[in-house]
């Protein structure tokens, strides 16, 4: 979860307080962070059940 805040709060702070090329190099931070959150989400979430790890599978997400 704090992966997500961090990615809210440099997407907010590229949004409102920064402008230029600093927004846009801010702004594609954010979006790594976001990504690498979501990606860590799914790796918990298959590590930790079985079974939705199955299900993740057959919907072609991750491929193991």
């Amino acid at each position: 979860m704090p992966w997500f805040a961090l990615a809210v709060v440099l997407a907010a702070v590229s949004v409102v307080v920064l402008h230029g090329t600093a927004a846009g190099v801010v702004g594609f931070v954010a979006a790594l962070a976001f990504i690498g959150a979501c990606l860590r989400g799914v790796a918990a979430t298959v590590e930790d059940d079985p079974e939705r790890a199955r299900q993740l599978m057959r919907g072609g997400i991750i491929g193991l």
